[in-house]
């Protein structure tokens, strides 16, 4: 009997393990892509998820979009009758009510004001309008215009659970990390719905989840220089968010390329760096720290990263050498010519 019992486990296994890979191979035969495109924070943003259920696709874009609306219109500083960063700046009210949203958004960024000695700055609007008028007719500003500059204190603000106190006019920005919040909350979406094959881009920024086969996507970096890929690198469950890449550079009239992130104590851009860029399965953390590491030299920011396990970087250096942590050449091919 026993006998018996071995041969018919003998014959059933095989034939599981074969309707198991057919059942595998007719899955992935079902996956399809679904994708959609828009304008978001001032870049190009397309979505493409893999899925092989429609309607669960489509209702997920319509949520991404929905994600994306609403924090780029809480980053909004331009004229505007929204909730946003605009109407806190021109509040003359001392105390104010925001909704969880806004509220959460403003409290990640005051927390990274105090961690990261003010390299995370939120008071920087003033200060970055005045340079985005001389990077768009390629002057450079007068002392006189700098001097008239103001940036609040980080104590000039506090912001508790859906409430906001300010002590004189505040001049918020949330560019240092708002792409890599909004990258969060759209991970975080997409794993509630147990989606978890997907490839996001917003700019040069790209977030991935698993592969819908068997290999990585295949992620193309460009230089800081030229704009030509010089890196292909594959990927998965990884986010990648780059400061100072070649759309971030301008020529004014002294012939020199200037960065567009600026220091808020000498009033012009940083130059320690070409560019800098960051790998995280966290996006958040990966834009945050991008926008520290770009304010260090490349020393400064090995020493910088050393409690983070789950970073990887890139520097190009501002000669043009380019420098990485270890686990990169296991990523990345690089292109000739």
């Amino acid at each position: 009997m026993q006998e018996k019992i071995n041969r018919v486990l003998w014959i059933c296994i095989p034939i599981l393990l074969v309707g198991a890979i057919v059942f595998g191979m007719i899955q992935r035969a079902k996956t399809r892509s679904y994708g959609m495109s828009g304008y978001y924070f001032d870049q190009d943003v397309k979505v493409t998820l893999y899925e092989n259920d429609e309607k669960k696709a489509n209702r997920a874009l319509t949520q991404i979009e929905e994600i994306f609306e609403t924090y780029q219109n809480l980053a909004r500083t331009d004229r505007n009758n929204l909730e946003s960063l605009y109407k806190i700046n021109t509040s003359d009210e001392t105390d104010m009510k925001l909704s969880k949203e806004m509220s959460d958004f403003l409290k990640y960024g005051k927390q990274w004001e105090k961690t990261s000695d003010g390299k995370i700055h939120l008071q920087l609007n003033d200060l970055m309008e005045l340079w985005e008028s001389h990077f768009q007719d390629g002057s450079l500003p007068e002392d006189e215009e700098l001097d008239t500059i103001q940036i609040p204190s980080v104590d000039s603000m506090t912001v508790g659970d859906q409430n906001l106190h300010k002590k004189g006019t505040l001049f918020l920005n949330t560019s240092q990390y708002e792409i890599g919040y909004t990258l969060k909350q759209v991970d975080a979406y997409l794993k509630d719905q147990g989606m978890t094959r997907y490839i996001i881009q917003v700019g040069s920024d790209t977030m991935v989840g698993d592969h819908y086969g068997e290999d990585g996507y295949k992620v193309a970096l460009a230089s800081s220089t030229n704009g030509k890929i010089e890196r292909i690198l594959s990927l998965t469950n990884q986010t990648m968010i780059t400061k100072g890449d070649y759309h971030e550079q301008v020529v004014l009239e002294d012939g020199k390329t200037y960065g567009t992130i600026l220091d808020p104590t000498t009033k012009y851009p940083f130059e320690k760096v070409g560019s800098v860029t960051v790998f995280s399965k966290d996006p958040l953390l990966a834009d945050t720290i991008a926008s520290i590491l770009y304010q260090m030299d490349v020393e400064e920011g090995r020493r910088y990263i050393k409690d983070y396990d789950d970073v990887e970087v890139i520097w190009t250096t501002l000669d043009g050498k380019v420098e990485t942590t270890s686990k990169i050449a296991d990523w990345t091919k690089e292109e000739k010519g």
